[in-house]
């Protein structure tokens, strides 16, 4: 039932989606590594997920000002103990430890107003810089 009544919506949230993104792209990409969606692709944005070099401080920082993140594999999957059968070890995979070190992810909804998004990317730039 949920999702029939959210379906005529659907194509305008992945609209605003894109709007929100690019959004946190624009006031980002120069100061830090945002995501890159191929010319020929496109993203429904269930994440906007960037790289920082100070996570730790950076999600403080954003939880100190009512903006929550969130950290999806804080502990990448080769080392997870569901994958321990696999034998892999620290080192195996040193792009995905570091990912798992630097990236958080921003607020991405297609309800935030502009307001919304200039407060949380330019709280995110402030802090970055």
């Amino acid at each position: 039932g949920i999702l029939l009544a959210k379906l005529p919506h659907y194509q305008q949230e992945l609209v605003d989606r894109q709007y929100v993104a690019q959004s946190y792209t624009d006031v980002l990409s120069d100061i830090l590594q945002t995501p890159v969606i191929k010319t020929n692709r496109s993203s429904a944005w269930a994440q906007y997920t960037i790289s920082v070099n100070n996570r730790i401080d950076l999600q403080a920082t954003l939880k100190k000002s009512g903006i929550p993140t969130s950290v999806h594999y804080p502990i990448p999957l080769h080392l997870q103990e569901c994958f321990e059968y696999l034998n892999y070890r620290k080192g195996d995979f040193p792009i995905a430890e570091k990912a798992s070190k630097e990236v958080i992810s921003l607020p991405m909804n297609s309800f935030l107003t502009n307001d919304e998004i200039k407060y949380i990317a330019f709280t995110v730039r402030e802090k970055v810089n």
